[in-house]
This record gives structure tokens, C-alpha cells and sequence, in this order.
């Protein structure tokens, strides 16, 4: 098994516009040389969902690419409320506020 390699914040900004854009699973992880699982479970964390080759988007009219407001990363946003990336709810400080 190969090492996990984090990802960076040049990799989520390319995610995040290539979600939008409509690419799929297996284009993106061709593009940024990760496996589709690393790409799926990124989707989720960003606030996307995948499926098996596509991407469910609750509104994708409404889709943009957003800066988490705890980490400043980008982050998929369908709407204007969600501006907190999985990451950053999973922290002590977001769960007890």
C-alpha cells in the first residue's frame, strides 16, 4: 500500500473547479495522479457528492468555488450557506460552538 500523500491547496482549487465544470471521478484523478477513492473521499469533505463515473450536485446552477471560512481552503459550495469544509467540522472547537 502506497503512503497517503496530502493534498494541497493547488489540488482542492483544481478539484473544487473541475467539480464544477462537470469532470468526472476518473478525469480528475487521471489529472491530479490519485486514485478515484482519494478523489471520491475528497468530494465528500468538500461538500460534493460522488457516484460511481459522475458527480451529484444538489444545484449545480448555484455551484461555486468558495474559501472554507475557519481554513481558507477551497471548498465545493452549492449554495451560500455552506461555508465550513468537513475538515474543519470535525475540529473540537466547530463541534462544541
Amino acid at each position: 500500500m502506497s503512503e497517503k500523500k496530502p493534498w494541497t491547496y493547488d489540488e482542492r482549487d483544481y478539484l473544487v473547479n473541475a467539480l464544477i465544470a462537470g469532470q468526472t471521478v476518473r478525469q480528475i484523478a487521471k489529472h491530479l495522479g490519485r486514485c478515484t477513492y482519494s478523489v471520491s473521499t475528497m468530494f465528500s469533505k468538500i461538500g460534493a457528492e460522488s457516484e460511481a463515473d459522475g458527480i451529484k450536485f444538489p444545484d449545480r446552477s448555484k455551484a461555486k468555488n468558495r474559501k472554507c471560512t475557519k481554513c481558507r481552503l477551497p471548498i465545493f459550495s452549492a449554495h451560500s450557506g455552506y461555508r465550513i469544509c468537513g475538515f474543519c467540522k470535525l475540529t473540537e472547537d466547530y463541534r462544541c460552538s
